[in-house]
């Protein structure tokens, strides 16, 4: 898995507010701002991240969350909001087959308030300013500032101190696509129906592992009295996928894998729970096949709701 990622509750559609600027998933932050289609090339280290309107993001559709697209998976647009008054400043990334296969996934980072005219691109270290030109924002996550109060003032660029984390669909040089992860010990082909008692606790032994490296297994909780669990942590995903994955004991995730015929695979059923725990980004074929599978839409994924992933296992 490209990353692990704990147990914990993840929606795609998210907003963190912090200190005046607001990060944004799920929605197509700044719209009416006009599209950036003469920036530089593609930036140093992100070779699938392309501005809007060059390369493969040269494309009539604007990009909007949760929409069909056409490009290749994991390619991504980004638009740039240049900011002006009664408008902020600030970019938003779109990224085709993000979450789920050939569909949009947006998020961006503007400016909490309205700004002054920010650079078209982004400025260098040290370059001339003008007073009180305040903070620019540029993908993938830095910040340009230039100081009010100042003779001759210059640009100061580093990376966003707020806590803005790079878009979880983005793709860096250094970070290879994960492709489909499954426990080598049990054929990927074989489907749920199909496993015996040993094959599902294997396959729950890797589950736990793959969420929780280095750690114990959690042990057997409590039922509600219609036989769903409560207490496990767990990870969701807002649209388009709509599920959640709880951080089960093996005996009651082995428990839930008998419960329904499941026709879904193994791997398929591997690529979706790994979606959903690498904050809903794209893992193999995410969670397509399993919720179309027959009698599968209570296998270890279930729908989102506002419980806590309370899972079958009687």
């Amino acid at each position: 898995m490209r990353r692990a990622i704990l147990a914990a509750w993840w929606v795609a559609q998210v907003a963190c507010v912090n200190d005046n600027i607001v990060a944004v998933r799920g929605t197509d932050a700044g719209a009416t701002v006009p599209l950036v289609t003469d920036a530089a090339a593609p930036w140093a280290g992100f070779p699938n991240s392309f501005p809007m309107g060059t390369g493969p993001c040269d494309i009539a559709v604007t990009p909007s969350d949760n929409r069909p697209c056409a490009l290749p998976n994991r390619t991504t647009c980004v638009r740039t909001h240049l900011g002006s008054p009664g408008q902020s400043q600030g970019w938003t990334e779109c990224t085709c087959g993000c979450s789920e296969p050939h569909t949009w996934s947006c998020y961006g980072v503007v400016g909490g308030d309205t700004r002054p005219t920010c650079p078209a691109t982004q400025p260098a270290a040290g370059s001339s300013c003008d007073a009180g030109q305040g903070n620019c924002y540029y993908f993938p996550g830095y910040v340009c500032s230039c100081p009010a109060a100042a003779s001759n003032p210059t640009w100061t660029c580093g990376e966003t101190p707020l806590g803005i984390q790079l878009p979880p669909c983005v793709i860096r040089e250094d970070v290879p696509d994960p492709g489909t992860v499954a426990p080598s010990n049990v054929d990927p082909r074989l489907r749920i129906a199909d496993l015996t008692d040993a094959e599902a606790e294997t396959w729950c032994r890797w589950y736990s592992a793959a969420i929780h490296p280095g750690s114990a297994p959690p042990s057997d909780g409590p039922l509600k009295t219609d036989g769903t669990t409560s207490h496990y942590g767990f990870a969701g995903c807002g649209a388009p996928i709509n599920l959640c994955a709880a951080a089960l004991s093996i005996n009651h995730c082995r428990l839930n894998l008998r419960r329904r015929p499941c026709q879904a695979t193994v791997a398929q059923l591997s690529d979706c729970v790994l979606t959903i725990h690498d904050k809903c980004t794209l893992v193999g074929q995410g969670c397509t096949a399993l919720r179309a599978g027959d009698d599968c839409e209570e296998t270890i994924a279930q729908r989102l709701s506002t419980g806590r992933c309370s899972t079958p296992v009687e």
